[in-house]
């Protein structure tokens, strides 16, 4: 990133990361587990940890990528949530299923990459970074809405696509015991950590190279 200034999900994820051992922490002592139980959860919250951390520190600006943009999202708060967001509205949305909170993002019309052809890039909840060209179906390039909807697609696809190609399925979630993540699996993308549903997208990061190509990274949490 840009010399001094540390992106919104990096931050984000540092409290989720205390949070998460606290999980792991208190799924020893509250739940009723054997000792063998017990000690085997200790190093999946540790993991998950790591894995965190090692997320966290990517960096993909630098003398080829600078940042141009930031995009933020604003989603229209429902009446029923108006109490806790007295601004009136939502920063950001989840991504397994996003339709409705699409509908109500503030200036979604609006062009925010005037590009046609875009490159995404996922680093998280991955094992390594993975880069995935998008093209706008408007010549004048991508609005908030469609920016937003192809991320949610994109996103579909790689989970798809890890369940199919790995030896080592996902845990169904009722299956689960000790930290109740999803488990690391083992197929195109290594993904840990967090299924779709956990992720959510708060800001979009544009980033233009000397090579021409623009680059879109990813403020999520989870």
């Amino acid at each position: 990133m840009v010399t001094g200034e540390m992106p919104v999900r990096r931050v984000l994820r540092t409290s989720w990361i205390v949070f998460v051992v606290g999980l792991g922490l208190l799924g020893c002592k509250s739940s009723r587990k054997t000792p063998e139980e017990a000690t085997a959860s200790q190093p999946a919250a540790a993991a998950v940890v790591a894995a965190e951390t090692a997320s966290a520190a990517n960096e993909y600006e630098n003398a080829s990528r600078r940042k141009v943009q930031e995009i933020s999202l604003e989603v229209e708060a429902l009446p029923e949530e108006r109490e806790d967001f007295p601004e009136g509205f939502i920063r950001g949305l989840g991504l397994e299923k996003p339709d409705a909170e699409i509908a109500r993002i503030r200036a979604r019309d609006d062009i925010v990459i005037r590009k046609r052809k875009i490159v995404i890039i996922i680093d998280y909840p991955v094992a390594k970074p993975v880069e995935f060209p998008l093209e706008s179906s408007n010549e004048k390039g991508f609005s908030r809405a469609e920016l937003v909807r192809s991320i949610s697609r994109t996103y579909h696809r790689m989970y798809e696509e890890e369940e199919r190609s790995a030896k080592q399925k996902t845990v169904p979630p009722g299956e689960r015991t000790g930290l109740i993540n999803r488990n690391r699996t083992d197929g195109t993308y290594g993904i840990w950590g967090h299924d779709l549903g956990d992720l959510f997208l708060h800001t979009i990061e544009v980033l233009e190279g000397t090579d021409g190509i623009t680059y879109v990274t990813l403020g999520i949490d989870s």
